[in-house]
């Protein structure tokens, strides 16, 4: 009985999470080569071909929202209800940040570096506020998803006064601002430790117990023996 719950007890720490990472290697590596090529159609400037290209995976994309929480696909019927995909809007690249977050196995990972590359774009002043809130624009469904709408609603404020009045002050600002949400990130990832290092504790843990179990009850039965026979 006690050599079962130790198997149970791996099977449920180790064998099912491995099982389900296999499960969806093949699909993520799927999903990554669609984004490069996406990517590297639109760096050639063929626009035609790539909003082909992400037409053709839009059902494929849906089937894969349905596995995702009902925050993730109110997100992604938000960016559904704008117009029909075409290089003249950014619907297109917000899907892409989209799927391309959350088809990773490391969202917060993603985000993390979007938001440096952002963020060393802002401190470069030779990119407008323009392209700036551009490129902000395309990662924020994502991101709204993510984190709370507070800590989100001020980047956007931020990102608004930049377009009305362009200074480093409001850059230094903004900055910051995109700071915040890195930080929670190192929270979530300090999360991760705890649980990473509570499931090794705990599964140590039984094991003693078990063995301590073990041990007491071949002591008592030793001393049983003993009193039986001096009997």
């Amino acid at each position: 009985m006690g050599r079962a719950i130790i198997i149970l007890c791996s099977l449920i720490f180790t064998l099912i999470p491995l099982s389900q990472i296999e499960g969806t290697e093949k699909n993520l590596s799927t999903w990554e080569s669609f984004i490069t090529q996406y990517n590297w159609l639109v760096m050639d400037e063929k626009y035609e071909l790539a909003d082909r290209l992400l037409n053709n995976r839009l059902p494929e994309m849906e089937q894969y929202v349905q596995t995702l929480s009902p925050r993730h696909q109110d997100t992604w019927r938000q960016l559904n209800e704008t117009p029909a995909i075409n290089s003249e809007t950014k619907r297109s690249e917000q899907i892409i940040a989209f799927i391309e977050i959350f088809t990773s196995s490391q969202p917060h990972e993603i985000v993390r570096e979007k938001l440096e590359v952002l963020s060393s774009s802002i401190e470069n002043p030779q990119n407008s506020s323009l392209e700036l809130n551009e490129l902000w624009e395309n990662i924020s469904p994502a991101v709204s998803t993510i984190y709370e709408g507070e800590i989100v609603d001020t980047v956007r404020v931020s990102f608004n006064k930049l377009t009305v009045k362009d200074s480093m002050n409001e850059r230094k600002q903004l900055i910051a601002h995109l700071n915040k949400i890195k930080q929670k990130d190192d929270g979530i990832a300090g999360d991760a430790v705890i649980w990473t290092a509570f499931i090794v504790g705990g599964t140590i843990l039984i094991t003693l117990l078990y063995v301590s179990l073990r041990q007491f009850k071949s002591r008592s039965k030793i001393r049983h023996m003993i009193k039986s026979d001096n009997s």
